[in-house]
């Protein structure tokens, strides 16, 4: 995170490829930032995250688009109840052609991109079920600004066994890498993923709105 101060407001900003990322402003804030944040990143994706209720009507009034509606999940080292399969394994490299093209198809909006966990391949942890072809695969992030947590940006499935073998294998990669929790936003909606995520020990500790305007 970065701090600019924009008409006089302090503002935590941050940055990465053309997308810039603000959490749980204000919205009188919020619109008094705006202008002068456009003009500062010109482009940019903007991308407003709030754990706590938004304001809705400056929200409305940038047509800012709702992006993702999250429970905030997160296991404790004791805590984790780990779920083993053998047919869950780390990704090879000789592999991860076949697993970028299967990420980009059904999860391009995700945050961890296969072109950032291949530039970046010591930061991330990818584990996938594969039978001839990937058929189901799993993301963690280890280099987090808590250098205690590790994140799961995605579990993807054909089946709730699946998905709980694999987020087991990405949870249980973490505190092997001497994490002491692990958090995973699940949407609202995706019952699989919340079944799964309880199963293995997790608990909701919040939730997590987050919105989007394309272009600032």
């Amino acid at each position: 995170m970065k701090l600019h101060k924009i008409n006089g407001i302090d503002v935590f900003v941050q940055e990465s490829e053309n997308c810039v990322q603000i959490n749980d402003i204000d919205g009188l804030a919020l619109l008094e930032i705006w202008e002068p944040l456009r003009n500062i990143f010109p482009g940019y994706e903007l991308v407003l995250c709030f754990h706590d209720v938004p304001p809705l009507d400056a929200l409305k009034s940038m047509n800012a688009e709702l992006l993702e509606d999250c429970l905030d999940m997160r296991v404790y080292s004791h805590k984790f109840v780990p779920h083993n399969s053998t047919a869950v394994a780390p990704l090879s490299k000789n592999n991860f052609a076949s697993f970028a093209a299967l990420h980009n198809n059904v999860n391009p909006e995700c945050g961890a991109t296969s072109q950032l966990i291949c530039n970046k391949w010591d930061n991330w942890r990818v584990f996938t079920i594969n039978n001839n072809e990937i058929i189901g695969y799993a993301i963690i992030g280890l280099a987090m600004r808590d250098e205690n947590m590790g994140e799961v940006y995605a579990v993807w499935a054909n089946s709730h066994t699946q998905h709980m073998s694999l987020l087991s294998a990405v949870t249980q990669c973490a505190f092997e890498n001497s994490k002491k929790k692990v958090v995973y936003m699940i949407d609202r909606d995706n019952a699989t993923a919340l079944k799964s995520a309880l199963a293995l020990g997790y608990k909701e500790v919040g939730f997590y709105i987050g919105y989007r305007i394309k272009s600032i």
